[in-house]
């Protein structure tokens, strides 16, 4: 299965797993049994070994009485996603979790998009998109009329029309929104 076929949707971990094992050219013959052993102790040593981006939770709990939050991620395990996000925050902080493997569609693509307005029950113009990534994130927020606050790497200078907050730090965050009022 060539990855182009499926253009914009998502694949569950153990076939993205087999496709980037195909994808090495490893001579070894997994069977389906082994992959899925293989995909899910992958799936606990990467929820093992993630770390919580600095300041992210301080975030969260100062926008939460405030605003409502949600979630919306390309990853292809929600449960990799849900365990990971467990060991650092409560979920219920969340208002919407949208992860591309269950909807089936990643972003950019405009129902991943639409998908966490229907379930934050807001109007794209009144939604903030948070990302780190111009494409993904911006673009495709911008796309069905959010605005956007990119976390930039550091250095970054070159400025971009769909992007209406630059973040060095996830920190800066609530200091931006309170200087938009």
């Amino acid at each position: 299965m060539e990855i182009g076929d499926r253009k914009g949707l998502e694949f569950d971990f153990e076939t993205r797993l087999g496709l980037t094992i195909q994808m090495m050219d490893i001579q070894t013959r997994i069977d389906d049994g082994q992959l899925g052993r293989l995909a899910q102790k992958l799936s606990k040593t990467i929820t093992e070994h993630c770390t919580l981006v600095e300041g992210a939770l301080d975030v969260v709990c100062a926008l939460k009485p405030y605003f409502k939050l949600g979630l919306l991620s390309n990853y292809p395990s929600s449960m990799v996603v849900r365990h990971t996000l467990k060991e650092f925050i409560d979920l219920r902080y969340f208002d919407a979790m949208v992860i591309s493997a269950d909807i089936g569609v990643v972003k950019p693509f405009k129902q991943s998009f639409d998908t966490v307005v229907n379930r934050l029950g807001v109007k794209p113009c009144n939604i903030l998109f948070v990302g780190d990534d111009l494409t993904n994130d911006m673009l495709g927020a911008k796309n069905i009329g959010m605005k956007t606050a990119w976390l930039c790497q550091s250095g970054q200078s070159e400025e971009y029309d769909f992007v209406d907050i630059y973040l060095e730090s996830i920190l800066d965050l609530p200091n931006k929104l309170r200087n938009k009022n």
